[in-house]
């Protein structure tokens, strides 16, 4: 297992998307059917939390690029015993070892489909933006219910696509 993606993918889907972005959606949502009243939540939402997928979108993508160079099989090359493989032998066996993987593991349709997902939660946060507009209050933002709804329901696609992607190297 490559322990470094690991702990990238937990901060970024645990720790940020699920335990803090989606349960701060969740309470909002809940704010607009007015079922929980919380004016200090209220105020900084539209400002601090929602725009915080800017700041982590490129983490997401980067995340997702980076699976298949640290969790490729063709990793174990720079292991023991694999790693004193002769120069001209690691030469065709690591690109070998990466193609066959590639080809025989369903881990190149996640991650497309783990992409796509990302955009989708960037094409809805723009969307959202621009539904929202100029409006601040809760009584202005109550009629996007539906709207805020459907972002989150992208959100929880990818941090599902996410758990999907292997948890550890898997040779096949």
């Amino acid at each position: 297992m490559n322990a470094s993606w690991q702990r990238k993918r937990i901060r970024f889907n645990h720790d940020w998307l699920k335990n803090e972005y989606l349960l701060a959606l969740g309470c909002w949502q809940r704010m607009l059917e007015d079922s929980v009243r919380d004016p200090q939540s209220e105020g900084r939402f539209l400002t601090s939390v929602l725009p915080t997928w800017t700041k982590r979108r490129e983490e997401a993508y980067a995340l997702v690029l980076s699976f298949e160079a640290e969790m490729s099989p063709a990793v174990l090359m720079n292991r023991l015993p694999l790693k004193d493989v002769q120069p001209e032998t690691r030469a065709w066996l690591e690109p070998l070892i990466r193609d066959l993987w590639r080809s025989r593991s369903v881990v190149s349709h996640h991650l497309q489909e783990t992409v796509a997902a990302i955009t989708a939660v960037d094409d809805g946060y723009d969307q959202l933006r621009a539904a929202i507009g100029d409006r601040t209050s809760i009584e202005e933002l109550r009629s996007l219910y539906d709207e805020f709804a459907r972002f989150e329901g992208l959100c929880q696609e990818l941090s599902r696509r996410l758990g999907l992607l292997p948890a550890r190297i898997i040779v096949t």
